[in-house]
């Protein structure tokens, strides 16, 4: 992964890329770089001013709220699965 460029994405595909890590766990290494790519271009002020921590923070809770939803639906249709008549 050393020798991939990010320069080529976005902002936003590098921020999504952290949410997916936060929410699903899926490639830490990848998220880290990512978020590595963020930070320097907010110091070399070539973001455009992008929120980064708050676009994840507000991703996150999108997904972390459909799970949620989710395992709700689940346990209900496991509790009819239950049942007997």
């Amino acid at each position: 992964m050393n020798n991939f460029s990010f320069s080529h994405l976005s902002n936003e595909v590098l921020a999504l890329q952290v949410v997916a890590y936060k929410t699903l766990g899926i490639n830490k290494e990848l998220a880290t770089q990512c978020m590595i790519e963020l930070s320097k271009r907010r110091e070399e002020k070539t973001d455009g001013n992008f929120d980064f921590e708050s676009f994840i923070e507000s991703k996150s809770k999108i997904i972390n709220d459909k799970n949620i939803e989710m395992n709700k639906s689940q346990n209900i249709l496991n509790q009819f699965k239950n049942i007997k008549i």
